[in-house]
């Protein structure tokens, strides 16, 4: 035997059983507005060389859990100055 490999399987061992959750019976739903990989596969694949240059169509989602919310800018940067002279007026009274 070899030092560093398995050692072989005896012919009449039962065969081990792995379960693999992300066998293709178990498939997560893919993100919404992602291309379909079987389209691009049909496309890239199609006998028509149009077909294959063509981009792929974005579905529209209605979910919007992964947008961030708008942003006043104007009251971020009013934000920044407020801290940026507290933190100066804190520094002046240190030292």
């Amino acid at each position: 035997m070899v030092k560093g490999r398995p050692k072989p399987t005896p012919v009449k061992a039962a065969a081990e059983v792995i379960f693999d959750p992300l066998a293709s019976g178990a498939r997560k739903p893919r993100r919404p507005g992602a291309p379909s990989a079987s389209k691009e596969w049909h496309s890239f694949m199609g006998s028509s060389l149009s077909d294959m240059y063509r981009e792929p169509v974005l579905e529209k989602s209605a979910d919007t859990s992964d947008e961030e919310p708008e942003i006043d800018i104007m009251k971020l940067l009013k934000d920044v100055e407020i801290i940026d002279n507290y933190s100066r007026t804190v520094r002046a009274t240190l030292y």
